[in-house]
This record gives C-alpha cells, sequence and structure tokens, in this order.
C-alpha cells in the first residue's frame, strides 16, 4: 500500500513524514525548498503492515510542485492532505483539492489539519475543524505534526481505508521498543571509545584529535534484559567555531536529540576541569526536558582525591539541577560501565511512575504546613489543586490563586517537594501554573473530567 503526503510548503509534511517512517529521514526546516525530490520510504508497521509512505518536494515556486502533487495523487492508494491552520484552505490548498477531486480520489483521502497547538488548549478543536467536514473527503483529523500528536489516529484510520485488495498483515514491527541512549559531549571526551566498549567492536573511528566524529554514528546492543540503540553524537565545540560540515554534524546532533528524545549520557573528560562549554552543553540537554547522566570519564588515571574535587565542583556548578547523577567511568577499561546501567534502569522504571492526584494533593498540603514556603506580605502564592499529566518528563498542571505570585523560589520549593515522594533521577520536573478555584474546579466535574483533556493544557510558551 502506497501513502502519499501532500499539502503546500512548510505546512509540516515532512515532519509528518518522520513521525510516521520512525526516523529523520526528511530534512526539516524554516527555508522553503529544503526537499527537493519525492521521498520513498518502505516500513512494516504493526496496524498499517508494510507501506511505502511518499513525501512530496517543497520547491521554490508553487508551480514547480504541482506535477510532484499529481504524480503522488496518483501513485499513492491514501492520501494524507496536509494543511496550516493558521492559513486554511487558500489558493494553493483550493488548486490541490481540485487536483484530488479531478482524480476521483477525496474518499480516500484524509484531510490533516497542523498546528492546532492553541485549538488543543482552548479545547476548540471541533469548531476549528468542523469548516473542513464539507470538502468531502473520507475523514478530517486535527494533529500537531511537532509534537506527534494524532499520529495514531491517522494510522487507525489508514486502517479503516486500506483497499480490500490490499493485504495488512504486517511482516515485520518498526516499533522495536529499545531504549534510546546518546552519548555526547565536548570533542575528545571518550565517546566514541565508550561507543566502541558498548558495542564490543571498533564501530567509531578514535584518535586523539578533537572533532575525529563528524556525524552521528548509530548502533545496537544488550545489556541485562534491555536492548539500546546507541547514538554517538559529534563533539560539540562553541558554537562560534563550528564551520561547514561540522555545523551540519552540529545541527543533526540537536535535531537527533530533539526527535528521538533519548537518554543522555553526557561525558567529561577527566584529563581537563570542568569548563564554561561543559556547563552550556549540559545546560542545552536540561533545557531539551531530557533524561540525564554525568560520566566523568578517565578516572582511571585519577586519584581519589581528584575524583572528590571533580564531584564537589559539578554539584556547585549545578545547584539548579542536583537531581542529576554522576558516575565515574572508564570508558577505555570498562570500569562504571555497571553503574551507569543500574541509573539507566532505574530511569527506565521511573518513566512509568506517576503520582496520583489524591497522593500529590495530599503531599502538597502536608509540606505546606510542616515547611511552608516564604512569600512577601500580601502576596502569598496558594494552590488549590495539583496534577501530573505526563511521565515523560514528569509534568504537573498547579491551580493557584494568582499565577503571577508564582515566584522561582515557590517552583523550586514545590519540585523538591514532589521529589520527596518520587526523586525522578536524572529528569528535570515542569511546572505550569494556571489561575483556578477549587470551586470552579469541582463545577466542571473535577479531576475525571479534566484528565480526559489533560495535554491540551500544557502551554509551552510558559517554560
Amino acid at each position: 500500500m502506497k501513502i502519499g503526503i501532500i499539502g503546500s510548503t512548510n505546512v509540516g509534511k515532512s515532519t509528518l513524514f518522520n513521525r510516521l517512517v520512525g526516523s529523520q529521514r526528511a530534512i526539516i526546516t524554516d527555508i522553503h525548498g529544503t526537499t527537493r525530490d519525492i521521498l520513498y520510504h518502505e516500513i512494516d508497521q504493526t496496524i498499517l503492515g508494510p507501506v511505502t509512505i511518499l513525501d512530496t518536494p517543497g520547491l521554490d515556486t508553487f508551480e514547480e510542485e504541482i506535477p510532484y502533487i499529481q504524480t503522488v495523487i496518483t501513485q499513492a492508494d491514501i492520501i494524507l492532505f496536509v494543511i496550516d491552520s493558521h492559513v486554511g484552505m487558500w489558493s494553493k490548498e483550493q488548486e490541490i483539492y481540485q487536483l484530488i477531486s479531478k482524480s476521483g480520489k477525496r474518499s480516500s483521502t484524509i484531510l490533516l489539519v497542523n498546528k492546532l497547538e492553541k485549538a488543543f488548549q482552548q479545547h476548540t478543536i471541533e469548531l476549528v475543524i468542523a469548516e473542513y467536514y464539507g470538502l468531502g473527503f473520507a475523514e478530517v483529523l486535527p494533529i500537531i505534526a511537532q509534537r506527534g500528536k494524532g499520529v495514531d489516529s491517522i494510522r487507525a484510520t489508514i486502517q479503516e481505508l486500506r483497499p480490500d485488495n490490499i493485504s495488512a498483515e504486517p511482516i515485520s514491527i518498526i516499533e522495536s521498543g529499545n531504549i534510546p541512549l546518546a552519548i555526547i559531549g565536548k570533542p575528545n571526551a571518550g565517546k566514541s571509545t565508550l561507543l566502541n566498549t558498548l558495542l564490543g567492536e571498533d564501530r567509531a573511528l578514535v584518535s586523539d584529535i578533537p572533532g575525529t566524529t563528524l556525524d552521528y554514528n548509530t548502533g545496537q546492543f544488550e545489556f541485562g534484559k534491555h536492548t539500546y540503540d546507541l547514538y554517538d553524537t559529534a563533539g560539540i565545540k562553541k558554537k562560534g567555531k563550528i564551520k561547514g560540515i561540522e555545523r551540519i554534524a552540529y545541527e543533526k546532533t540537536l535535531s537527533m536529540l530533539k526527535y528521538v528524545r533519548p537518554y543522555v549520557v553526557y561525558m567529561i573528560n577527566g584529563d581537563e576541569w570542568l569548563t564554561h562549554r561543559d556547563m552550556t552543553i549540559l545546560e542545552e540537554v536540561i533545557n531539551m526536558q531530557l533524561p540525564l547522566v554525568i560520566a566523568l570519564n578517565k578516572v582511571d588515571i585519577l586519584t581519589k582525591t581528584q575524583i572528590d574535587e571533580y564531584h564537589r565542583i559539578i554539584h556547585i556548578s549545578f545547584q539548579f539541577a542536583k537531581y542529576i547523577p554522576i558516575i565515574n567511568l572508564s570508558a577505555q577499561t570498562g570500569k562504571g560501565v555497571s553503574q551507569l546501567f543500574d541509573i539507566l534502569e532505574r530511569l527506565r522504571q521511573e518513566r512509568e511512575e506517576h503520582i496520583g492526584t489524591p497522593d500529590l494533593n495530599k503531599l502538597v498540603r502536608t509540606a505546606l504546613v510542616q515547611r511552608p514556603p516564604r512569600f512577601p506580605k500580601n502576596k502569598a502564592c496558594k494552590i488549590s489543586y495539583i496534577t501530573q499529566v505526563e511521565n515523560e518528563p514528569p509534568t504537573f498542571i498547579v491551580f493557584v490563586n494568582d499565577t503571577k505570585r508564582a515566584t522561582s523560589a515557590f517552583k523550586k520549593w514545590l519540585e523538591n517537594t514532589i521529589r520527596l515522594h518520587s526523586p525522578f533521577v536524572g529528569k528535570p520536573l515542569r511546572i505550569f501554573w494556571r489561575n483556578k478555584r477549587k470551586e470552579e474546579w469541582d463545577a466542571e466535574g473535577g479531576y475525571e473530567s479534566y484528565h480526559d483533556r489533560e495535554d491540551d493544557f500544557i502551554d509551552h510558551d510558559d517554560e
């Protein structure tokens, strides 16, 4: 079965393509014309079985794109027509609509209304997509391709529309369930050496020359009961010193981290003290909300006094992120690898950890009595209700009397309170504030009513 993705430039086709194929096959930028040809990608999935997904290019002019769009419409068994919710059905979309209608494939076309972040938050989804129902497509679905929201609905709808003459039985499963693990750090920190140690082979080129690895290497290995997909990234230098192919490698590393969202091992070279660049990179990873472990490498050539001093400096430097575990490692000899995977296993188990709403509110009420936070006079921020809405990363919505009174110190107090119940080792917590009174909450049906739409409350602009 062939599934074609069509739409005008920059509506999110390539992002959706990557989501469906489960990799970063398509290059995503804000530059028109990044994709220069039709992308074909064959995959086998649990729900869809063996399929080929086609992504149309975004070229310099819409006139250049039309022949490619026509080709995909002709070849595809099912068409995914993507539009930008902020643009709607304008001239380009109308022309594509006419091409679909002339082909007689409206009944096998799914209209995907993308970039609906605000509509999800404001609970206006049905209102936004209602205007498109009269176009005669098989289905109209709301999505946020960048976050992967709505992708499961797309797959289920494709399954319903599958032509009878095409087998639905999968050959293999693309969703492997493996644990993604990325090794990052400055050049010459020992990342490639650790990769080779874990894989048991010389997969990565190792030398004393900083910057030997220009692209990220990948591999797969088993440790304990789990299989890991390993990403060895290019050494990250100062932005001003990155040029040419190194800049491309740097951008690919960042894209991989944002898309794959792996567990991250940040390696620090024991030959050097903690540098400003180390701190900058670590802050970038923390801002991505990725589970993180710091590995102090080359401890086999350090004394115990030097190691202890290194740990002290790291803890002082990252007072704002005390949850990050630090391990001692020798990538060359394998010392410390078992400890590393003990921590990774703990991170994996905590991925399923969810604090129940009653327990969470009881925990906060108790802390307010036993160790109340401090506020300026008559500026207290009072919590009406708190609930955990996501596990990875742990995300909480807090309803308070006045969000403007939610100071950084109060946020830290709440984070420390939550970590008393569940440490969430190696993971940052996301906390979002909302103005809400408990009476209003109860009037709307309480937690059960809210929980059905909890994702929609998350406002990333508040971060």
